[in-house]
């Protein structure tokens, strides 16, 4: 998906066109960390299961 980067060069901050241009970055910066988060707590999910599996095969019964 392609930014619209247009807004950036307004000089009128107050604008609505900047202010929605602006908002409109936040918004994808803050689902693009988001995401990153997201994936971050899965692959750690991942390898806490790994690790207690790993503790119950050496335990044993």
């Amino acid at each position: 998906m392609d930014i619209n980067k247009s807004w950036m060069s307004i000089r009128n901050r107050l604008s609505t066109q900047f202010r929605s241009g602006a908002k409109a970055l936040a918004e994808r910066s803050k689902a693009f960390i988001n995401d990153q988060v997201t994936a971050e707590s899965e692959d750690e999910g991942d390898e806490i299961h790994d690790l207690m599996a790993d503790i119950a095969r050496v335990s044993g019964p």
